[in-house]
Order: structure tokens, then C-alpha cells, then sequence
């Protein structure tokens, strides 16, 4: 083998390791089949900067999961368009979950995933339902039930504003156009909002909040979303400064117009 033809196939052999190289990190690194084409974006957001109790933690999981599997709707199983249109999470929905730290600069999803087809999800005559959910659960289920677990530890601060403006800016939440499904947003959080741009401790009446370009920001984006507030309530004896119900719910109330408000 002359030096010519040796050169020939080094260059051959490394193009080939550059390619493989690049393939495995496009692989690794692809983002969900429904990422280009969801049937809807659903934005699960977990305050982590407070400690929950036992009960607490177990209804946060099972207000998502009941969510994920379309448990609220009457209907068990799915076959026309319109029922379709009804579910909370249909087949091949989009589905993040973050986290409120007090980390919000790095701000990463815990976890993305496609909402796979369940048992309730196909018809048992042109489909095996037992197959579909023994998947759904290995896939999907089982993987989002390990990332809504609380933490438990307090955090040093509670930057609320802070990270579901940064969210909003994700491909996981903005909108998929006219005719789509509003970006579904589900928020766990005791709203307590404390960081340098605001504190929220002591807050009697939200009219005494001044607006700022950071209020603005997320009452403008949270407009178009459909958002599920789940309120965490907080022990008296964590702190006598608590902001009163009053302060919290009339400012949340205002910047994210829940289409549903309950507490835990």
C-alpha cells in the first residue's frame, strides 16, 4: 500500500469515526418524536425550596398522575375526536417537568417526555391494551412518577417569578399555534415568592407589590396558558411572617389567572 493510498484511508476511516461520533450525539442528545408535531405542551413545576408534609407530597403525585392518565374526564376510553379534544393529556402530548430552585439561572427540565397511548388510550379490538400499558407505564408513567418527588429540604431562596419566567421562554411552553391546545401549565408551590426582585414575606395586601418588568413578563405569558394552581399551604410555625391568604391570592390570582386554584 503506497503513501498515497494510505492517506486515502486514514481519511476515509476518520470521516467514518466523525460521523458515528456525530450520531451517537445526535441520538443522545434528540429531543421527543412530539417535540416538532405535539398534540399538546403540558409544564408540570415543583417548588422544591420548602419542606412538604407526607400527605402533601403523596396528593402532589397523585394530582399529576391523574392528570397524565385523563382520570378527571368521564369517559374511560377514547374514540371520537371531540372526546379527544376533552382529555388533559392526550397521546403524544409534550410533557416537561421543572423544578423551583433557588438555582433558577441554570434552569434545566427534569425530565421530557411523549405521552405514549395507555390501555384507555386504543380500542382492544385492533390493539392489545395490556401491551400498550404495561409500555405506557415502563416509559412513561414510571419515570414521571420518580421526578415529581419532592425534596424536602429547604432552599435559600424561593425565586417563583423568577423560574416561570424563565420557563416561558422554553420550547416547552410556548404556543403551538391558532387552532392548538393552550400550553397546560400544573404548579406546585406554596407562591411564597422570595428573592432579590421581590419578597413576598409580610406582604398583607398585593396592592402595596410594585409592577415591575419581571411581573410583566409572566403575567403577559402566562395569559395564553391554561394554568392549574395547586397551593401548597404552609405551616404557621415555619414562619410568623407569612404572608396573609389575602396577598397571596389576589396577586397569583392577577399574574396567572388560574382556570383552576385549589390548595393541598
Amino acid at each position: 500500500m503506497n503513501k498515497e493510498v494510505k492517506n486515502r484511508y486514514a481519511i476515509g476511516v476518520g470521516l467514518i469515526a466523525l460521523i458515528l461520533i456525530a450520531f451517537a450525539y445526535t441520538k443522545m442528545n434528540k429531543l421527543p418524536d412530539c417535540q416538532q408535531d405535539p398534540a399538546a405542551k403540558i409544564v408540570v413545576i415543583i417548588d422544591q425550596t420548602d419542606p412538604v408534609t407526607p400527605l402533601q407530597r403523596d396528593e402532589i403525585g397523585k394530582r399529576v398522575l391523574t392528570f397524565l392518565n385523563n382520570a378527571r374526564i368521564k369517559s374511560p376510553i377514547i374514540y371520537s375526536a371531540a372526546e379527544i379534544k376533552q382529555q388533559d393529556a392526550p397521546v403524544n402530548s409534550l410533557v416537561s417537568i421543572f423544578n423551583i430552585t433557588s438555582d433558577y439561572k441554570n434552569l434545566k427540565p427534569a425530565l421530557v417526555a411523549c405521552r405514549p397511548a395507555g390501555k384507555s388510550d386504543v380500542n382492544a379490538i385492533t390493539d392489545d391494551p395490556q401491551s400498550k400499558e404495561r409500555d405506557y407505564k415502563k416509559l412513561f408513567l414510571n419515570p414521571v412518577s420518580e421526578k415529581i418527588a419532592m425534596t424536602g429540604v429547604p432552599d435559600k431562596a424561593s425565586p417563583i417569578l423568577e423560574t416561570l419566567a424563565a420557563i416561558s421562554r422554553t420550547n416547552y411552553f410556548s404556543p403551538m399555534g391558532s387552532g392548538k391546545p393552550k400550553t397546560k401549565v400544573l404548579i406546585f408551590s406554596d407562591l411564597v415568592q422570595f428573592s432579590d426582585s421581590l419578597n413576598m414575606y409580610g406582604c398583607v395586601d398585593p396592592a402595596s407589590i410594585k409592577d415591575s418588568s419581571l411581573i410583566t413578563s409572566v403575567r403577559e405569558s402566562y395569559k395564553n396558558a391554561e394554568v392549574y394552581l395547586n397551593v401548597i399551604d404552609r405551616d404557621k410555625k415555619d414562619s410568623l411572617n407569612l404572608p396573609t391568604n389575602r396577598c397571596l391570592s389576589l396577586f397569583w390570582q392577577q399574574e396567572l389567572n388560574p382556570v383552576e386554584s385549589e390548595a393541598l
